[in-house]
């Protein structure tokens, strides 16, 4: 964290964004000259963000048996809330 933030130099295009999970700061490495990116997470974020990944996985198979029943949909709730969810987690770290 500390050792790459002190490495980090401004450039065109570089900046600080702020997003749903916490910061990214962007710009030129000293070291080497490449044009980096470091995330900076917000603490308890990976905890918070499970539970609400797990309650959404239960109400998508709710969902499933609801319109498999009423309406003889074919299931698909789960399976789009378990890829996103796969998607979501690869940005956490």
């Amino acid at each position: 964290g500390q050792v790459y933030q002190a490495r980090l130099v401004k450039s065109k295009g570089s900046g600080e964004k702020k997003g749903l999970f916490g910061r990214r700061k962007s710009g030129m490495d000293d070291k080497n000259g490449q044009l980096v990116a470091i995330k900076v997470q917000r603490p308890g974020m990976r905890k918070s963000f499970s539970l609400d990944l797990f309650l959404l996985q239960q109400w998508g198979e709710f969902m499933d048996g609801f319109t498999s029943i009423f309406t003889q949909q074919i299931p698909y709730h789960r399976a789009f809330l378990d890829a996103y969810a796969a998607g979501s987690y690869s940005e956490l770290d």
